[in-house]
This record gives C-alpha cells, sequence and structure tokens, in this order.
C-alpha cells in the first residue's frame, strides 16, 4: 500500500502523503531551488530590467479613474459632509453662523453618564462619566470630540449598510459568494492600504477619512447579518409562516429580532473598527486624537502622548462596554398606563441637564469649556520620567537589545534575503498544496509572482521576516501564558481582564 493510499484521500480529493514523503519533498525542492539559483543568476535575484512596470500603469489609470470620477466622488462627499458637519457643530464646532456655542462638556459628561446607567446600571455610569470627565480635565476635550464626531457619524452608516448588504447576501446564494470573497479581501486588507484610494479619489481631510472608515467597519457588520440570520432556528421560521407572514415581515418580525443578539454583536466590532480606522486615518488629514498622537510621537513629546493615547484607550473601552452591555441588557416592562416621565426617565434627566448646562455656560464659561488653571496634565512628570530612563537604565536595556538585534534579528532578516525567490514561492506552494490541494497551491504562486514581477521582492521578505519573527515570540509567550490560565481561575481572570483591555486598544496605541 502507497503512502498516499495509506494516509487517506483529503477533503479536497487529492492524497497527501506521509511525513517522511513531505520531508523528502521539502529537501528535494530545496535543493533543486539552491542549485538553479547558483547556476542562473536571475533565478537568485530578479532582474531591474524584467521587472513589470504595473505601478507606472496602476498610477495612470488612478490619474484617468479619479478625473473620470469626479462629479460623482464630489457628490459623494457632499452628502456625507452635511452629517459630519452636523455632529462636529453639536460636539465641538457650533454654528458660527448663527453664533450657537457647541453642547457644554458638562451636558456630555452628564448624558455619557446617564446613558451608561440606562444601558448596564451604576457601575457603568460612574465609569462611563469618569472616563468623559478625563477628556475635558485633561485638555483633550476638542480633539476627542473631533474623532467622535467621525464616529458617531459613521456608526449608523456601517451599520445600515451592514444590514442591507447581509439581508441582500441571505436571499440570494451567487450575491453571498461574492459578498464573501470581496469582505475576505476587505478584512485581510492591512488598515494603512484602505487610505491609498480614498485619497485618491477623494483627497485628504475627514469625509476622506470618514470613507476608509465606513469600508473598514461595514464587513463586520454585513457578516454578523449573514450568520445571524442563517442561524435563526427553522422552528421559529415555521412558526412565521404559519401566522401567514409576508416574506418582508418574516424578515422583520421575525429573522431579524431572532437574530438580535448576533446582529448587536456586528454592531460592537463596527464600532470597534470606527474608532480605529479613525484613529489611524489622521494619516490623511483626518484631525482629532489620532492627528495629535501622531504630531506628539513625531515629536517625540512623550508625556502628550501618552495622554492622548489613554483618551483613545478610555473612548475604546466606554464604546466596548456599552455596546456589550446593551447586548446583555433586558429592556424592563412596565404595565398598561405607566406614566412616560416614568418610562422614560433617562430622556427626561438628560434632557433636563442639557437644557441648564446650556444656560448655565452662557453665565460660567467654566462650564461650557474648563479654563487652563482647572486642568491637569501628567506630561512633564512622564518626560522627567522618559529622560532618566533614558540617562539611568540604557546601559542596562542596551545589550538586551544589541543582542536581539545582532543574534536574533539580523540573521534572521539575512537568511530571508538570502533566499532564493524560486524557494520561497515553491515552499509556500508546497505547503499549500499539502493544505488543501491544487486551488491553495496556486493562491501564494500567483500572488507571489505578481510582487516579484511588480518589482516588490525585498521589502515582501522584509515583511515576512518581520511578522515570522513576531509570530514566534507570540506564541512563546502566548501558549504559556495559556497554560498557565488554564490550571488557575485567578490567574485566567487577570489574563482575560489585561487581554480583553489589550484586544480594545486601538492599533495605533501600540506605537
Amino acid at each position: 500500500m502507497s503512502d498516499a493510499t495509506a494516509h487517506g484521500p483529503q477533503p479536497g480529493g487529492f492524497a497527501v502523503p506521509r511525513t517522511g514523503g513531505k520531508v523528502v519533498a521539502y529537501v528535494v525542492l530545496i535543493g533543486i531551488t539552491l542549485t538553479l539559483a547558483t547556476a542562473i543568476p536571475a533565478l537568485d535575484k530578479w532582474p531591474a530590467e524584467l521587472v513589470v512596470p504595473f505601478k507606472v500603469w496602476v498610477t495612470e489609470f488612478f490619474a484617468w479613474f479619479a478625473a473620470a470620477a469626479k462629479p460623482v466622488t464630489r457628490a459623494i462627499s457632499w452628502v456625507l459632509a452635511q452629517p459630519l458637519a452636523l455632529a462636529e457643530a453639536l460636539l465641538y464646532r457650533g454654528v458660527l453662523a448663527w453664533k450657537w456655542p457647541p453642547l457644554p462638556w458638562v451636558a456630555i459628561v452628564g448624558g455619557t453618564a446617564i446613558l451608561g446607567h440606562w444601558i448596564g446600571g451604576t457601575r457603568l455610569a460612574v465609569f462611563s462619566g469618569v472616563c468623559a470627565l478625563y477628556l475635558a480635565v485633561f485638555r483633550l476635550w476638542p480633539d476627542a470630540m473631533q474623532t467622535l464626531a467621525i464616529v458617531v457619524v459613521t456608526v449608523p452608516l456601517a451599520a445600515i449598510l451592514g444590514l442591507a448588504i447581509g439581508i441582500w447576501a441571505t436571499r440570494s446564494p451567487r450575491v453571498e459568494k461574492g459578498v464573501n470573497l470581496v469582505f475576505d479581501v476587505l478584512q485581510a486588507t492591512p488598515h494603512m492600504a484602505y487610505l491609498g484610494p480614498v485619497v485618491i479619489l477623494f483627497g485628504f481631510g475627514q469625509v476622506p477619512a470618514m470613507l476608509a472608515t465606513l469600508g473598514f467597519a461595514t464587513p463586520p457588520m454585513a457578516r454578523c447579518t449573514i450568520l445571524g440570520i442563517r442561524t435563526v432556528p427553522a422552528e421559529i421560521l415555521e412558526a412565521g409562516r404559519m401566522s401567514g407572514c409576508t416574506p418582508r415581515q418574516l424578515l422583520w418580525k421575525v429573522e431579524l429580532p431572532a437574530a438580535q443578539q448576533t446582529l448587536l454583536l456586528g454592531l460592537n466590532q463596527a464600532v470597534m473598527q470606527t474608532l480605529a480606522m479613525a484613529v489611524i486615518a489622521s494619516l490623511v488629514g483626518a484631525s482629532g486624537l489620532g492627528q495629535k498622537l501622531l504630531f506628539s510621537l513625531q515629536q517625540l513629546q512623550i508625556g502628550k502622548a501618552v495622554e492622548q493615547g489613554i483618551a483613545i484607550t478610555l473612548i475604546a473601552i466606554v464604546l466596548d462596554r456599552m455596546t456589550q452591555a446593551f447586548m446583555r441588557r433586558i429592556p424592563p416592562r412596565f404595565a398598561e398606563g405607566t406614566p412616560f416621565h416614568v418610562r422614560h426617565r433617562h430622556l427626561l434627566i438628560f434632557l433636563v441637564l442639557l437644557v441648564v448646562s446650556v444656560i448655565a455656560a452662557q453665565i460660567i464659561p467654566a462650564l461650557a469649556v474648563l479654563p487652563k488653571d482647572l486642568t491637569l496634565s501628567f506630561g512633564s512628570p512622564i518626560n522627567d520620567g522618559v529622560r532618566w530612563v533614558s540617562k539611568n537604565l540604557y546601559g542596562y536595556v542596551r545589550p538586551f537589545r544589541d543582542w536581539v538585534t545582532i543574534w536574533l534579528l539580523l540573521p534572521m532578516r539575512d537568511f530571508y534575503l538570502w533566499m532564493p525567490w524560486p524557494m520561497v514561492i515553491g515552499l509556500l506552494s508546497l505547503t499549500g498544496y499539502y493544505l488543501g490541494g491544487w486551488r491553495l497551491a496556486l493562491l501564494p504562486a500567483c500572488l507571489l509572482g505578481f510582487l516579484l514581477l511588480a518589482g516588490f521582492w525585498t521589502p515582501l521578505m522584509l515583511t515576512i521576516y518581520l511578522v515570522t519573527g513576531c509570530t514566534v515570540l507570540a506564541i512563546l509567550i502566548g501558549v504559556p501564558v495559556g497554560v498557565w490560565a488554564s490550571k488557575s481561575t485567578r490567574a485566567a481572570r487577570v489574563i482575560n481582564t489585561i487581554c480583553d483591555t489589550l484586544q480594545t486598544f486601538p492599533s495605533f496605541i501600540y506605537l
């Protein structure tokens, strides 16, 4: 009996050899590619004269497309700018033409606490209010409101668009297949890659940032919509049909309510992705905390960067906790005839607070914007601490840094750059074949071949080297920590809290 037969056919209809046969195949492939690369220089380093000018073609195409689509892109920008301008006017800009000030910080802080109490009770109310108060006390209010303006406009748009796409996909298998393919590409695309096409078509500023954020936040909502509708129990659907529901009634009164928890999970993901992308979009001119954080990092103002990073983190945690609490919330039931002020007491309290704070802010300016002498900052102590650490601990940190760089990072980088391109493509394609057959083998071959022809092989190898190194370190750290947490309830509680917090951070914060 052959190795392939003994191992058995795989789901894809192909037979995979045993481990010994795989090792032999890898060794033979490495030997052949090294021999050919030694004999033929073009198989070692791709010649520059053979690079296909994809960059020139893409540049020319986008230049033509941007000019041709200018009326459409300008119309889209104008439409999206209207709700964004309204949000900015309410949160931090005001209506200058009518001399209307923005909402006082007292109203927004109090409203955040009231919303937290309505969703999750006293604990969430206190936490949300304190986090909002941090933004005002540490002189981060205008920047935070600029970031929130993008969030409060983009999240509803992403939710509506994702819900519509998800419903459409569940009604047509072809549409679902195409949507899943597009979303696979979008969700595998790094954050930064969203910014390129948006800048080319829409330029710089708040609206382009919102469009990039919308493209990043829509797929999770759409996927959760598809999942939620697909997993509605057949008994519930049958009960709806037996009740005489039309297809539209079945969707809105049966399927979507039954999928509510999954839809709220999608909303949570859309909120978090929106905030993460809104921060990164500072690279294309989006004002707000992300832009300030980027400037502070560029100027090595570590103290300010820490304050701004904490602000972004607190906003992310509050939004995450609120959406999660909303998923768990059980709406209270009131007896028939219950007065309006009892059923909607949170809304009435907020309206009273809003009116009082707006009037009081005209009399007491500190209730509109905190004066500088009433604000706090720990930027200077942090800067002093960083300077002290750099001066006194650099001698201890430098040997470790140099050891990691010289003995780990540089050898790994040199090894990746040394490997001939046929070896890399062959090894990844062979691995793809063993894991999923010819279709998965062709995927890395085609994608890596394109990067080779485009002249991006060296940047590709540097990227793979960094990804590999980080993955190995993450496994070496994460697996022991996970095993430890699985053996101790107390450790698991602490580690889960830390992991939840770290996974809530927008990626820009880690810089």
